[in-house]
């Protein structure tokens, strides 16, 4: 997509909701910082206005109130749930194809998420994790996302226009992105469907959104789940 076409796609979401989805500003900064940046005219101020938004979310992940989760209790059950299913299974840094995730997720909670979520709901757990890194291919990282690190990578490729002396002031603020401990596997009680003292209908029951789908190489169109 070109840089103009994705912040207007994407400016619709919050800071705040960009914070709770690490690595969507990932993908976001690492597909901007590949493109070829506009540097006058209205095109650059509205994908200034992007950047922006994405150095702001980036400073907010893992702080304050992204720290405590989405403030929907059941979601954030899920997404840890869904952590669980992974670090189970595997080591830091090692990968998990994304189709064996699905089954291990189906086999443990996903007919509550997939009632409540739709048929969205594994990429809407996937991008608000904090431990696992998907940037919609077919595989999963077991790796923290790093927003603030290719935020940096973008303000470097980026001309003074799109970052000028107050924003490249707000980067060089950015505390290093933080890794998030790996979830210890624990033993479940025989014939559970999920982790010991979980249960589907655990957690608040407000309205969920979908999330919108990373991609590094593209990002047209508009996402899904953009309430504000």
């Amino acid at each position: 997509a070109q840089p103009r076409e994705l912040a207007t796609a994407i400016l619709v979401l919050h800071e705040n909701v960009f914070a709770s989805m690490p690595i969507f500003i990932e993908a976001v900064a690492e597909s901007l910082a590949k493109t070829r940046l506009p540097s006058k005219g209205l095109e650059a101020a509205e994908v200034r206005r992007l950047c922006t938004r994405l150095v702001r979310a980036a400073a907010k992940v893992g702080r304050g109130n992204a720290n405590r989760g989405s403030g929907d209790q059941e979601l954030d059950n899920w997404v840890d749930r869904l952590d669980r299913c992974v670090f189970d299974d595997g080591r830091p840094g090692s990968e998990r194809r994304l189709d064996w995730l699905e089954t291990q997720a189906c086999k443990r909670f996903a007919p509550a998420a997939r009632e409540a979520l739709g048929s969205s709901w594994m990429t809407t757990l996937l991008i608000r994790s904090k431990r696992l890194a998907w940037t919609g291919g077919k595989t999963v990282s077991l790796n923290s996302p790093k927003p603030r690190a290719a935020v940096r990578k973008l303000s470097d490729v980026g001309s003074t226009l799109l970052f000028d002396v107050s924003l490249q002031a707000e980067v060089g603020a950015l505390e290093p992105d933080t890794v998030e401990r790996a979830l210890e596997a624990s033993p479940r009680p025989a014939g559970a469907l999920g982790p010991a003292g979980w249960s589907p209908g655990a957690g608040s029951s407000g309205a969920r959104t979908a999330a919108p789908t990373p991609s590094r190489g593209a990002a047209g169109g508009r996402p899904s789940g953009t309430n504000a």
